[in-house]
This record gives C-alpha cells, structure tokens and sequence, in this order.
C-alpha cells in the first residue's frame, strides 16, 4: 500500500512542485511500502520524503534539492531503468534489490544507478551507502576558484593569493571557503557547512563552523577581502562575491528560497 498523505515526510503530487527551503541533506526514498527505512533515516539526522509513484520522485528531484534517491526494486525492472535513465544521470540513485533479483541491481549499475543493496535490506547498511556517496562528494575538487577580480583560491596548494600576497590555509578552512566559493550568493546553514567540512560531522556543534569563519575571515583580511564572507542572521553564511572586500558582512539578500538548511 502507498504512503498516505499524512505519513510523516511523505510529499504528495502537488507538494513537490512547491518551490521550499530544501535541506543539503535531503533523501527521497521511492518505495512502494516504506518498510521502516525512512523513519530510520530521519532519526539519523537525514529528511526524508518518501514517494510511492516514480513520476512523483521524478516531479521532486525537479523541484527541489536531492542529493541521494533511494528505490525500491521491487517497483519493477522497468521503472528502475527508467529511474536510472532520468534520475541516475544527474543524482546519486541507490536501488534496493528484491530477494532473488540480484541481476537487476548490476543492471542498474549498468543503466547509472551509483550503488544498490541487495535484499535483506539492512537500514544500517543503506545509510552508511548513503553517508558513502556524500562523503566522497564532499572532498575538495583541486580547481582554482576567482573569488574577485584580484583573489584566487587555489585548490591544489589551499592558498589565497591576489597576485601579490599568498596565505596558507588549514584543510578545514579550505573546505569552508571551497564549500561557499561552489556557490556563491546562496545562503548555506551551520548543520550543511558541518557536513562539507568535517568527516564526522556529528563531533562537532554550530558553533564550530563560527568559529572557523572567524578565522577564515582574518585570512581573508590579510589579502584585503575580510568581509567576502557575509552573514545571514540567524540562518548562516554565504559569499558575498557582488562586494568583495567592501562593505559590511550583514546583508538581507539573497531570498531565503537560495538558502540551503
């Protein structure tokens, strides 16, 4: 039976066309009976909206900022090839096998799931998958990134330099700036930053990431750029690439539609 609409994190048709504020985090879960695993998910820190037609998950991804799709096999051989074929190709998609279907997940992988899990399905092993995808997703690409007209973050040295003076940064600042610097102008929260920039996010609190940003900005202070890292109050931090150096570091912009929680 499918989800009902009051099912906790289901998403009926017409709540995944609405434009929301979407967490880095979020999963969608395509089951025809959700079996317990996104109630595991969400108790793990994840929000998980859970589907059971494949032209809904479809209208989702559309509309709001997955990073992981987890199905379930048992939907049929063809629905998980259509899934690989227009989900696969742009989100990390995870197939959960039926008992006695093992062919359909390496054809899955082979169609462009990223991973699939084969029947018994362990919630601990589908979350550590998942945790898998998002790490390795996490790491630093190695590309410079041009912050203003002048400053340069390198990725392979983790330097700044705007032509004239260089400053070394930790791993963890690098990550942070690379992280804000991906995408500029939009709002990312605490927890997200967390994510992007520890291995074990769960080790550290919000406050961290406070801290790290002071740092991050007395860094950018020495190459003339102490506010490219503004505040959104209350929410988080973004890059403020439209000031640079100049100005304050609160502003009201961008719409929290932008923001990423």
């Amino acid at each position: 039976m499918p989800p009902s609409h009051t099912t906790p994190g289901y998403a009926s048709p017409a709540d995944v066309s609405r434009p929301r504020v979407c967490d880095l985090r979020t999963l969608l879960l395509l089951a025809a009976s959700d079996c317990g695993l996104g109630d595991y998910l969400r108790r793990h820190g994840y929000r998980t909206i859970v589907v059971g037609q494949l032209d809904c998950a479809v209208r989702a991804v559309a509309g709001q900022t997955i990073e992981v799709v987890i199905m379930d096999g048992a939907m049929g051989a063809d629905a998980v090839m259509r899934a690989c074929a227009v989900i696969g190709a742009r989100i990390d998609l995870i197939v959960l096998t039926p008992i006695g279907c093992g062919e359909l997940g390496l054809t899955a992988l082979e169609g462009g799931a990223a991973d699939f899990v084969a029947a018994p399905h362990n919630p601990r092993e589908v979350l550590a998958r998942v945790r898998a995808l998002l790490r390795g997703r996490k790491r630093p690409t190695g590309v410079d990134r041009r912050l203003t007209e002048t400053l340069v973050l390198h990725g392979v040295r983790h330097q700044l330099s705007d032509g004239q003076r260089s400053v070394v940064l930790t791993p963890a600042q690098y990550r942070l700036l690379d992280t804000l610097a991906a995408r500029p102008g939009q709002v990312l929260s605490r927890s997200v930053l967390l994510e992007f920039v520890y291995d074990d996010p769960w080790n550290h609190s919000d406050r961290a990431i406070d801290v790290l940003v002071c740092r991050v900005r007395r860094r950018l202070a020495s190459v003339e750029a102490p506010d490219l890292i503004a505040s959104y109050r209350g929410v988080g931090y973004f890059l403020d690439d439209a000031r640079g150096g100049r100005g304050g570091r609160m502003r009201r912009e961008p719409p929290l539609r932008h923001a990423l929680f």
